[in-house]
């Protein structure tokens, strides 16, 4: 669940979302039911998640910009994930 969090926020962040909106979006886990919880919550957060060209376009110029990073690791972990 964890993981899964971590990879929202990460990819919220190299596609420069706005944080106001993480407020809406997580208030709205409260409602999950205790039956398949993980699924549930990534259903939820997907409908948030930038597209993947979005993704794509923003982490280019993101991990250019960082170069301590190594892009394609954290890329394949990123899509993993979700």
């Amino acid at each position: 669940m964890l993981k899964l969090i971590e990879v929202f926020m990460l990819r919220r962040h190299i596609c420069q979302k706005r944080t106001g909106e993480l407020d809406d979006i997580f208030s709205q886990l409260v409602y999950v039911e205790n039956e398949d919880i993980v699924n549930q919550v990534r259903l939820m957060l997907v409908e948030d998640l930038p597209s993947e060209e979005e993704f794509e376009d923003y982490s280019q110029s993101y991990f250019k910009a960082s170069l301590w990073i190594e892009p394609d690791m954290c890329l394949n972990r990123l899509n993993i994930i979700l």
